[in-house]
Parts: structure tokens; sequence; C-alpha cells
């Protein structure tokens, strides 16, 4: 049998033979809005991907969408992850040979490199053993073992380029997944994935709430030493179970001046990036209280499960406002351009954050004073 490392440096010049083969023994195609299949059990929960819905063959592929052909005995053959440059796609094949079966992952670009492979072995109950994957280009390994109990996974141990982890599955008496523990070498746990009942409308509208009572609360506690202009609600767009609630950060009269000084007609750029400014992930900033969070925990599992990430800047966008139309002048000691505004502090979009959210008067008064 050939070695994984073998099979894939010879991938790369098998793309036109192994797409040959794979499509020819697709019997049955299926479309997804996003990712709905994998060979691997509870992949999208271990992996913290929100699972796609199964949608009809569109007229023209969108970004993100997915195809999935399977062969006559109902075995995936063929994935293909459409982007947003027509008629390019990541392409996947699968070759299945009894209890082995190989996948080879290829670039969506003309050239067709290899991203990785990978082998998945199974026992004669078709429970997955072990997967194997390799990445040619960051000559990175990746190798898991599944071990179950009975036709339960309990556990999966992983070596990623010599990092351990273990995840531990947890049940409920019924024998539906409950939460998913990633277990490090020195016995911390951390919950990574966890099954929540509420819906997220009720969560976020809880969130609200106490985020509206205990930011103006913090807020008029601090010192009045400067005039402030700004306040961002910064969040991690990717941080999955952090995405909420968001962080504070405030802006002073004095430091916007220190950066247009220092910017002059680049300033733009730095003004609504909260990371550029002192008072920013403060523990003098923080609200965020053992009840919020554990609201914001369930939120959060539901935003990446069900891929509800525009519901989470909608109700951070949502929050700003209702905050920027409270009587800070006297308790905050605020400008007349003061804004409250979201920001995600990966992507920096602060100014479209500002913009998204701000009253008309209030953006043309930030824009006569050259600010946005």
């Amino acid at each position: 049998m050939t070695s994984l490392k073998e099979w894939s440096r010879s991938a790369g010049k098998r793309y036109a033979a192994l797409k040959s083969e794979a499509e020819a023994a697709v019997t049955r195609w299926e479309w997804g809005s996003s990712a709905i299949h994998s060979l691997e059990p509870f992949y999208f929960e271990r992996h913290r991907f929100g699972r796609g819905q199964r949608i009809s063959a569109p007229a023209k592929p969108k970004s993100g969408q997915e195809q999935y052909g399977f062969d006559a005995d109902g075995q995936l053959r063929v994935t293909r992850s459409y982007t947003e440059l027509e008629g390019r796609c990541y392409e996947t094949f699968y070759d299945h040979r009894g209890a082995e079966v190989d996948k080879v992952h290829y670039d969506y670009a003309a050239k067709k490199s290899v991203i990785h492979v990978a082998r998945y072995r199974f026992d004669a109950a078709a429970r997955l053993l072990e997967l194997e994957h390799l990445y040619p280009a960051a000559r990175g390994r990746r190798h898991e073992r599944f071990e179950w109990e009975d036709a339960r996974l309990a556990r999966v141990i992983v070596d990623h380029d010599g990092t351990a982890q273990t995840d531990d599955f947890v049940y409920d008496p019924a024998g539906e997944l409950l939460r998913i523990e990633q277990v490090y070498p020195s016995g911390d746990r951390s919950v990574t994935y966890e099954r929540v009942a509420p819906s997220l409308p009720s969560l976020l509208a809880q969130l609200e709430a106490l985020a509206l009572d205990t930011i103006p609360q913090l807020l008029e506690r601090l010192p009045r030493a400067e005039s402030v202009c700004a306040l961002a609600l910064w969040l991690d767009m990717e941080a999955y179970e952090h995405v909420l609630p968001p962080g504070l950060a405030l802006l002073t009269v004095a430091e916007r001046q220190r950066l247009v000084d220092l910017h002059g007609p680049d300033a733009r750029s730095y003004l609504w990036n909260p990371a550029e400014w002192s008072a920013f992930d403060t523990p003098s900033l923080e609200y965020r209280s053992d009840e919020l969070l554990a609201l914001a925990a369930g939120a959060n599992q539901l935003i990446w499960q069900k891929e509800r990430f525009t519901q989470a800047r909608k109700h951070v966008d949502a929050l700003a406002k209702k905050l920027m139309r409270g009587a800070w002048a006297k308790s905050l000691g605020v400008t007349d351009d003061w804004v409250v505004f979201p920001v995600d502090i990966c992507s920096g979009d602060g100014l479209e954050g500002v913009r998204r959210v701000a009253p008309a008067k209030k953006l043309a008064l930030l824009a006569r004073r050259g600010f946005i």
C-alpha cells in the first residue's frame, strides 16, 4: 500500500486522473449553502463550523456554496467548494478502498496545487478509528485517533505537529451529544462545544438588557479627567466561543488630537481603531460580569454552530445606538461629536461601524471636522 507521504507527493501530478475517476463514479449530486457533509463524526461540532442547509442546484454557484457527489453505494467521492471567482472552486476527491479512504484537497487556482491529503481508517462497523493529514506546503502533519465506547464516540486524541490534546465527548442520558471538552497535557479543560437550549434572539435580548444596565454604571464611576469623544464596542468575530459580549475602549479628545497630529491625512485609519488607544482592553473598563459571560457563552455557541455572525453584529450595532442616546454630557463629560460605535478588532472596520450607527447630523459634524 502506498504511504500517505508518497500519495501526497504524487497527488499534484494526478489531478486530472483523480478527478476523472471520482467524477465518473458519481451517480448523485447534492448542494449545500455551505459545508454539510464530512467523513468525520461530529466534524462541525469539533471544528466549530456552522453546518449549512441543503439547497437546490443553483444556476450560478455563489461563494461558499458546496457541491457533493456520491456514488451508487452512497459514498462521498467529490466535494467542490465555490469561490467568488466564476468557475473557480476548491476540489476534493475521495478514493475508497474498503476500510480505508484517501482524500486529496486541491486549491481553486488553475494550477490545482495540493493543499492537503488525508487517510481515514475505519473498522468493520464503519467507525472511524484513525485520521492522518499531511500539508505539503507547510510540511505539517495532524494525526487523530478515535476511541469508541460501543457506538458512541468517547474521545479523539490529537497530535498536531507535536502539540497534543484530547477531545472528550459528554452525552446526556438519551445518548445525545451534550458538550465537547478539550483536554490539554496539563490536565486543564475548556468547553469547545455545548448544546444550547434557549433561542439566540432570547439570549441576545437578555445580553442587551444586562449590558445597557452595567455599561452606564461602569462609565459613570470613571474619573472625569478628560473629555471623551468616542466609546468603541469592540469584538473579535473570529473568536468562536468568545465573540460576545463586546469589550470597551474610550477615546479622549487629547488622544484624538495626538493621533491627528501624528498621522495627518492618514489619521482616519487610526482614530477608529481602538487598539491604537490608551484606554483599550484595560481593567478599568471591564464590565463583563459572571452573569453576562454565562449568557454570552450560550449565545456564542449558537452563533458559530448556526453561522449567525450577522446577528452578533446587529446585536452590537443596536447596543451602540442605544448607548449613544444616553445622557452622557454630565456623567462622562462627552463632546458634541461623541459617538458610540462597533468594531471588529480583527478587520479594523471601525469607520464602517461609525457610519452604520451614528445619526446623520453626527456624521455630518464629524465629516466637517475631518474625522471621517
